[in-house]
């Protein structure tokens, strides 16, 4: 009767052990597989004390000594390691060195392969002085402890490729002209990462104006091709910020994406923009999604501080305005440092607020209600007319018509400041319309403005700590009394306003005030 295998014991090794030498064979088995482990676990410590210092020479010089003795080798080696022929041998490196893995016939060499990510980055082995008595047990080894160093250059090289992407990108993306780094960060990533399509939409954190998007392709020969103009993908931008990317990818033909939100505030936050990155033939590997991660992570700091400039800007100019500085490079030094210019300035405050408030309001909340949404629509009428807003000063709000960019005529800026002092007095006098508040919508009727319109030279800019875009003059000052003289539902203009704006006004005024050594001339702006 013929005997079966022992369990978990292999097939020749059972059958060696019916007979007379099966304990030496079973114990130089567990000897090899002792060694073996014992092996592993020695230079995965030498890798662990590796990790925190980036010097390869010092972890193969610590690593090399625990092969040869594992090997009985006289010495062992790596060689070829990174860019150009560097060696790291316990004695002289053989030369020439076997293209295959495996024993040299004399079995005085072998050697193995150091393969990262399918790119053999060079070889490590063993010389002996005689050829050893069991060469398969030699290379079990040999590749036991190269696998060890095969993960620990695998992380070596991510860490490597991240940091440089991180750098790169980091760099391109300083670029004061976002559009511009944004260009070449994608260029950067698009040689890192394999990848076939890639699609980016971001909008400010404010949700003011137009969101950014992007969506490029490579072409066969590397380069990248923009589709931002596709309409397919222009019509459906919204709907990638939101999150309803199936249909919207299935549509544009792209699938088998890896993507990142870019996120804005730490308390509670909130989706500014996604990125789309894949391959048409499949997923990217684990570290090609790294590097996508890596890029994802320094746009998001460009976006965050994109966005601050944006709610900066906002709170003064224009969204077009707002739009075209952060497209035009050195904006700050062209258009936003102080500078003279002839500027129309306009003052409009609320006619009878103190009265209003105390006697018609009462509570904070209700007055504080008037002064916001009243504020608001003003805003919104010196913006449509290309205005900028300067500031606010209690319930008085002001405008200036010329900057940034100072490319209209004084003419033009003087027409768009009287054109918004007509829309703040029809605003305000619809303004209780709009109101729920019983309290506030019985002001129909008695809800007027007081404004002031002029025309000087005014020094414009940037000015203090917090970085206040305002101006100073005695222009500016002036156009503040003449709002102070205007009564319920007035537009006073200066002569220099009026002699540029072809309406009706008023017979000329002459009028005193305070801290002023002559008397100033204005008109009144009639019903046209």
């Amino acid at each position: 009767m013929t005997s079966l295998p022992a369990r978990g014991i292999p097939e020749e090794v059972a059958g060696a052990a019916q007979g007379s030498g099966s304990r030496e064979v079973l114990a130089a088995r567990a000897r090899r597989l002792e060694r073996r482990d014992r092996l592993i676990r020695e230079t995965d410590a030498v890798v662990e004390g590796a990790l925190d210092g980036p010097d390869l020479a010092v972890l193969f010089s610590n690593a090399l000594p625990l092969l040869t003795e594992a090997l009985g080798a006289k010495r062992s080696f790596i060689e070829a390691l990174g860019d150009g022929r560097t060696a790291h041998p316990e004695g002289p490196t053989p030369d020439p060195l076997p293209d295959e893995d495996g024993f040299r016939p004399d079995h005085r060499l072998v050697v193995r392969g150091l393969v990262v990510g399918g790119q053999r980055l060079g070889v490590a082995g063993a010389v002996f002085e005689e050829a050893p008595e069991d060469p398969e047990h030699v290379e079990d080894l040999l590749e036991a402890w190269v696998e060890v160093l095969d993960d620990h250059l695998a992380m070596v090289g991510l860490a490597r490729a991240k940091h440089g992407v991180s750098r790169d990108v980091s760099r391109a993306l300083a670029d004061p002209h976002l559009e511009r780094g944004l260009d070449r960060a994608l260029e950067i990533l698009a040689s890192a990462v394999r990848f076939d399509d890639l699609v980016l939409v971001f909008r400010p954190a404010d949700g003011a104006g137009v969101a950014h998007r992007r969506w490029v392709s490579v072409r066969e020969d590397g380069g990248l091709e923009g589709r931002s103009e596709d309409p397919r993908f222009a019509d459906h931008v919204e709907e990638i910020l939101d999150g309803d990317l199936a249909m919207v990818l299935a549509y544009l033909g792209l699938r088998s994406f890896r993507q990142e939100e870019i996120l804005y505030g730490a308390r509670s936050p909130r989706v500014i923009g996604r990125l789309l990155v894949g391959r048409r033939d499949g997923s990217l590997g684990r570290e090609q999604r790294d590097l996508v991660q890596v890029f994802a992570d320094c746009l998001r700091q460009r976006l965050v501080d994109f966005s601050r400039e944006h709610a900066q800007l906002s709170t003064c100019f224009p969204p077009m305005a707002v739009a075209r500085l952060l497209r035009e490079p050195g904006y700050r030094e062209r258009f936003l440092g102080p500078r003279e210019e002839q500027v129309a300035i306009l003052y409009a405050d609320i006619a009878g607020f103190t009265r209003i408030s105390e006697q018609r309001l009462g509570t904070p909340s209700l007055i504080a209600t008037l002064v916001d949404t009243w504020a608001d629509h003003v805003v919104e009428a010196i913006w449509a007319t290309g205005g900028v807003f300067d500031k606010m000063v209690g319930d008085c709000v002001i405008g200036l018509w010329g900057p940034p960019f100072f490319e209209s005529s004084a003419e033009r800026r003087c027409e768009s400041a009287v054109e918004a002092a007509r829309r703040i007095r029809l605003v305000t006098q619809e303004l209780p319309a709009h109101f729920e508040e019983p309290a506030l919508r019985e002001l129909s009727g008695e809800l007027e403005v007081a404004v002031g319109v002029n025309f000087a030279p005014l020094f414009v800019g940037y000015f203090g700590p917090n970085d206040n875009y305002t101006g100073f003059s005695s222009g500016m000052n002036n156009a503040a009394r003449l709002q102070g003289l205007a009564v319920k539902d007035q537009i006073l203009c200066m002569e220099a306003v009026c002699d540029r704006v072809p309406a009706p006004f008023g017979p000329a005024h002459k009028a005193r005030v305070k801290n002023v050594g002559y008397a100033i001339t204005y008109r009144e702006l009639l019903e046209s």
